[in-house]
Parts: C-alpha cells; sequence; structure tokens
C-alpha cells in the first residue's frame, strides 16, 4: 500500500509502521469457508449426503441451510462422497411435516468445535456457538417466510 503523499512530500508515518507492515503476512493467518444456502429440500440421508458431498468439493467448513424439510431436532454425522471428510449436520424443521426448517452444517475438523446448539420453538430459526481457531463466534440462522405466506406467520 503507498504513503499517502500531500504536494511532492509524503505524511509522516509511525517509526515502527514499516516493521509491522511487513510482519504482517495473510498467508499467515488460518482460514475457514463459511456460507449460506437455499437447499430446497433434504429430508432423507441421501439427500443430505448428495448436499455435504458438494460442500466437500466446494472446500466450505460451515454451511448455514434454509428449506431442510426434515421433522424434528436432530444431529447426524455424513461422510462425503469424495473424500473421507465427516461433517456434522445439526437441523431445526417442523414437528409433523417435511416443510420449513434450518440447519447447520459443520466440518469436523480438529480447529473447529460445536460448543452449543439452541433450538427455538420456530423452525425458522437456529443458534449455534463455534469455536474456530480459538474464536468463540455465534451462528444464527435465520429463514424468514415469504411474502405469499399469512401474517400470523410473519408475525
Amino acid at each position: 500500500m503507498a504513503q499517502p503523499v500531500v504536494g511532492n512530500e509524503e505524511m509522516a508515518c509511525p517509526k515502527n509502521y514499516q516493521s509491522v507492515k511487513n510482519s504482517i503476512k495473510l498467508k499467515n493467518f488460518p482460514t475457514f469457508n463459511l456460507t449460506t444456502v437455499n437447499v430446497r429440500t433434504a429430508k432423507d440421508d441421501t439427500q443430505l449426503q448428495y448436499l455435504v458431498s458438494k460442500f466437500d468439493l466446494r472446500k466450505l467448513d460451515i454451511i448455514c441451510m434454509q428449506e431442510v424439510h426434515r421433522i424434528g431436532n436432530d444431529t447426524v454425522s455424513i461422510e462425503s462422497l469424495y473424500s473421507k471428510s465427516v461433517y456434522e449436520v445439526y437441523w431445526q424443521g417442523h414437528k409433523k411435516f417435511h416443510r420449513q426448517g434450518v440447519g447447520i452444517c459443520v466440518k469436523k475438523t480438529k480447529h473447529i468445535n460445536v460448543i452449543d446448539v439452541k433450538i427455538s420453538n420456530n423452525a425458522r430459526v437456529m443458534t449455534m456457538i463455534v469455536r474456530i481457531y480459538g474464536f468463540l463466534i455465534k451462528i444464527i440462522n435465520v429463514y424468514s417466510p415469504t411474502d405469499s405466506a399469512n401474517r400470523q406467520t410473519k408475525l
């Protein structure tokens, strides 16, 4: 990054600026990939394994999913078809029917640990606390109703 210039003279910077700037290299920082996707349906384990395998191909670590269409709330471990990667899938769905629902899919690695999963009474909201490389992160997955939903559902 170039120094700001005023006229023909460079602005003064703190003496340690150059040493700090040169010591920070982005390749030294750990990374993870987090995304959100409307899966449209994942009501059986075969569909879920297909999704997990696609997530694995794209090297995704945490995926917030909407419209999982699974009943109740639960957790399942799924192995990718393309590698030995295993993902833990947590979901919150409708109590009786295959509709609505959200889920969070987390790749099992030594750097990502699920601390807590909060399930609400609503099949559209789910929160998770995850420790990633020592940092605590709270993930909130919300799937809002569409415009065609009735007013009571939107409230």
